[in-house]
């Protein structure tokens, strides 16, 4: 994703390079003898009839020998005179485009990729608003109240808008013991949406505090796959943590059977990810077409989870034998794990991976499927 977000914006992406200094040399080098051209499109910025900013694709080419184009594939217009509108809409509009847009309002996105077997494909969206950055008001029975407005965008191919912005207003009310604990776990909206169309595609959203006129934005790329062509495939992975009933028995950073978990932390829900140390995390995905064996009926998958922190491998599960199960429909069958965050895990970023392999498919570079899913494991 890093790659392509370097590809759509004009910038390098260096990678799997350990020596920094040669980086460093190669964007110096990058940075002499070119030619700067400005481009200004001959449509009004603002279309008049709807009152959207323009969306503008590029594409340059050029004849002379030994030259090469850096550019951004897309852009929208903006007006240097007099707005043509200054809503709160627009304004709202305005931080889902902008590079710099404010943090004022802390917000986090979480997209997940998954298909629904009536109604297909589709990407749900967490979207967590620190509380805090809120401006709540009192009103006479004591209840505290406060207005936040969203803006909503997706992004396909080239950056090309996929349909219109979606904006709303949320208005939160709350009294009591119910106020300090929104303030303490913030607020989650989940928005799902049909994707019919395979590729990747970033989702951008903008929030605005209604009383102080404050901003803040989130995004993340999502790539969808065909199913169509029948290959196996997995769906992003959902990942949670729960304090276990007990400890006993439970190993650390291993998988372990299912169970009742109970103390929910909404810091470790699926939208935040931030688990504590003696947490049991739980992850589910959904694995797509599998291959069945004609004699049994029943597909021959395996399984592994792997953890990553800063790049390096810390932890490696068992290989296990997928169980079916109840399950009646093979093309999507349901897996999940825990593991024990142990005291060997220490605070950081991490990075879990899930691989299916599929026994019944000869072709090695087809047999296997993985899925990854940051978190953060906290004090």
């Amino acid at each position: 994703m890093l790659a392509y977000l370097a590809q759509q914006t004009g910038g390098l992406y260096l990678r799997n390079q350990n020596n920094l200094g040669n980086g460093i040399q190669q964007l110096l080098e990058n940075q002499k003898g070119y030619y700067l051209i400005g481009y200004r499109p001959e449509a009004p910025p603002v279309d008049p009839a709807t009152g959207q900013r323009r969306f503008h694709k590029l594409s340059i080419k050029v004849k002379g020998s030994g030259l090469r184009v850096r550019t951004r594939s897309s852009f929208y217009g903006f007006s240097t005179g007099e707005p043509v509108k200054n809503s709160g809409e627009d304004q709202l509009i305005a931080s889902l485009v902008s590079p710099f847009a404010s943090a004022a309002v802390h917000v986090r996105l979480t997209s997940l990729f998954g298909s629904d077997q009536a109604t297909g494909p589709f990407m749900r969206s967490l979207i967590y608003v620190d509380a805090r950055d809120l401006s709540f008001t009192t009103e006479s029975d004591g209840t505290r109240r406060a207005t936040l407005d969203m803006a909503i965008a997706l992004l396909g191919d080239g950056g090309a808008l996929v349909g219109q912005p979606l904006t709303s207003s949320q208005t939160v009310k709350v009294s009591g013991e119910k106020y300090e604990r929104t303030l303490e776990d913030g607020l989650v909206y989940i928005l799902d949406r049909p994707m019919k169309q395979p590729g990747a595609y970033q989702l951008r959203i903008a929030v605005r505090d209604a009383a102080s006129q404050q901003k803040g934005a989130a995004s993340q790329f999502v790539e969808v796959p065909d199913l169509s062509r029948n290959r196996l495939t997995l769906s992003s992975i959902v990942l949670s943590g729960a304090s276990p009933t007990t400890t006993s028995g439970v190993p650390s950073a291993a998988t372990t059977a299912p169970g009742t978990l109970e103390g929910q932390d909404f810091q470790a829900t699926p939208a935040l990810r931030r688990l504590r140390q003696g947490m049991i995390l739980s992850y589910q995905y959904a694995i797509f077409n599998s291959r069945v064996d004609k004699a049994t009926g029943r597909p021959q998958l395996q399984t592994q989870m792997r953890l990553f922190r800063e790049g390096k491998q810390v932890f490696v599960g068992k290989v296990l034998a997928y169980e079916v199960g109840q399950q009646t429909n093979m093309k999507q069958l349901s897996a999940l794990g825990r593991i024990r965050v142990g005291p060997d895990l220490i605070p950081g970023q991490y990075v879990l991976q899930v691989v299916a392999t599929d026994n019944l498919v000869k072709d090695e570079k087809l047999r296997t499927a993985a899925q990854t899913i940051d978190f953060e494991i906290v004090k």
